[in-house]
């Protein structure tokens, strides 16, 4: 019947438009919140490097212990720490990794970077973390590697939930 191509006709262009809006929409989402990530992060390893600059003169263990401390307690930063360039950690959010020497990939990228690096990786438990690196100067000689790592779990949800709901909404 008319009816029924009619319906048939709406079901199909629905699925469809939902097929093409669905991809663009996550696609969007997906790259303005990992942008607002790798922005703040980049701006937080930045400020950790410049406000370390003194006290990786002084080699003062203390007012760097401080400035890690400060940058740690916001619950997105797994880390923060600052890397020699051989990879031996000056400071850490963890006190008794100071002294160790880092000798991972990762680790020896952001201890060797000459500009700001960003890696994405995964924790052992599964989390997904950003690791920002920002080198640290004095006058031109670089003396350290300020580096960074941010959670990027609750943007990776948000995604995951908004595609639910889009395609319930689609499904309704």
């Amino acid at each position: 019947s008319l009816q029924a191509k009619f319906a048939l006709h709406v079901v199909l262009t629905t699925a469809v438009l939902f097929g093409v809006v669905v991809p663009v929409v996550l696609y969007i989402e997906r790259d303005a919140l990992l942008s607002a990530v790798e922005d703040s992060g980049f701006r937080i390893a930045d400020i950790f490097a410049r406000s370390s600059v003194q006290a990786v003169v002084a080699d003062d263990y203390l007012v760097m212990q401080h400035v890690v401390n400060g940058i740690s307690s916001d619950r997105k930063i797994l880390y923060a720490m600052l890397l020699t360039a051989n990879g031996e950690v000056l400071v850490h959010t963890r006190a008794n990794e100071r002294g160790k020497t880092y000798a991972d990939g990762a680790s020896r990228q952001s201890a060797q970077t000459r500009g700001p690096l960003l890696q994405r990786h995964t924790t052992p438990d599964g989390t997904p973390v950003y690791d920002f690196s920002v080198p640290v100067y004095v006058l031109d000689e670089k003396r350290a590697t300020a580096r960074v790592g941010v959670s990027v779990e609750r943007e990776l949800a948000e995604i995951a939930r908004t595609r639910s709901v889009i395609i319930g909404l689609g499904l309704f």
